[in-house]
């Protein structure tokens, strides 16, 4: 995969962890570090609600938690939407993220593995996504500018 990277437009190069869901270690909203499933079908990234409730929760103005919808696998549901956050994905900051508060209980049994949310499209889709399962690498290069 290495030849076909233009290593000079690489936005991040993070670790790729292979466990029963493709996982990556990240930081939402200067919360510790924890395991994300990565979901490149997700329209939306979720933080699991005891997680929320714990480390992000306390350092936001309660005005910024407002009601929002998501649908899934599950339909239609109403959770907390939490906009403007910032994810640390290796050493790159993705600013202005927004993520619904999801209980992720459903999803962290299927692997036995705690995952403190889920990160989806939102953070993928302006990039060109390299998942290297081989060295077990996630990179994301940015796309080249339209000719014009």
């Amino acid at each position: 995969m290495t030849e076909s990277v233009d290593r000079t437009d690489v936005a991040v190069d993070a670790s790729l962890l292979l466990f029963d869901a493709t996982t990556v270690e990240a930081s939402l909203a200067g919360a510790p570090a924890a395991l994300y499933i990565l979901d490149t079908a997700a329209a939306t990234n979720l933080m699991d609600r005891p997680f929320f409730e714990e480390h992000i929760k306390p350092n936001l103005d309660p005005a910024r938690i407002v009601s929002g919808g998501i649908r899934g696998a599950g339909g239609a549901q109403r959770t907390n939407r939490v906009d403007g956050l910032s994810i640390a994905l290796g050493r790159f900051v993705f600013e202005g993220q927004t993520a619904h508060e999801f209980p992720m209980d459903g999803l962290n049994a299927i692997g036995g593995r705690y995952a403190a949310g889920l990160l989806g499209s939102p953070i993928l889709w302006p990039y060109r996504v390299h998942m290297d399962f081989k060295n077990g690498r996630l990179v994301l290069e940015k796309r080249p500018e339209p000719a014009r």
